[in-house]
């Protein structure tokens, strides 16, 4: 049975939507869209002559990029490029701050301008092709030459390596203490004290990473 193409839409949230007190309900204005497959999505955007990108990842956690060999990606029918640190290019190696700062866009290291992998899945090329699937299949096809460096992944291990947080503004410091924790805590009939380690979690995992510029 064919129930025939979807009603695509933006998600928004409902009239009245703002502030919410603590502890109260929080729904997902954009949930109903997603799992019935009406919300749009970045990589949706049909353009027409939109040239589409695939980004080929460092396969090495830290090192030097010896050599990039992209003859075999260059060959297939619709590419149109493949960038790489090799090419001029006026953009400074390094950033304090490379994006809108928030969330993944701030990184300290900009993409493409250097030889250095500071980080496992690092961008180290970009394929430029007509269509999505002629850029993904030459992605596959870049080979590069690594010099590979010890790394150091353990946080735990290397706390006694940090240095303090760069000082904050209003606007981007996290919100100030409330309360008297220590009071609380001392005061408690039962206390339990311990530590606790939580991996990355991510509140939007349905959607890839995509943009389309127009």
């Amino acid at each position: 049975m064919n129930a025939g193409p979807a009603t695509h839409q933006q998600p928004g949230a409902a009239d009245g939507a703002g502030f919410v007190p603590i502890g109260g309900p929080v729904p997902g204005i954009d949930g109903r869209a997603k799992v019935t497959g009406q919300a749009d999505y970045a990589a949706e955007i049909a353009v027409d002559g939109l040239v589409h990108g695939v980004v080929v990842n460092a396969a090495i956690t830290r090192g030097r990029i010896l050599a990039v060999h992209d003859a075999q990606a260059r060959a297939v029918r619709g590419v149109l490029d493949v960038l790489w640190h090799g090419q001029p290019s006026d953009a400074p190696q390094l950033a304090h701050y490379f994006g809108s700062g928030e969330g993944f866009a701030t990184v300290p290291v900009k993409p493409l301008v250097s030889d250095r992998v500071h980080y496992a899945g690092q961008p180290v090329a970009l394929v430029l092709a007509e269509s999505w699937e002629a850029a993904r299949y030459a992605a596959g096809l870049v080979r590069i030459d690594y010099e590979a460096q010890p790394h150091a992944t353990d946080l735990l291990r290397r706390r006694a390596d940090g240095r303090a947080p760069y000082e904050l503004d209003e606007d981007t410091a996290p919100p100030k203490p409330r309360g008297d924790a220590d009071a609380a805590f001392a005061m408690a009939p039962v206390t339990m004290d311990a530590e606790f380690h939580q991996a990355l979690e991510d509140h939007n995992p349905m959607e890839l990473h995509a943009s389309t510029v127009i």
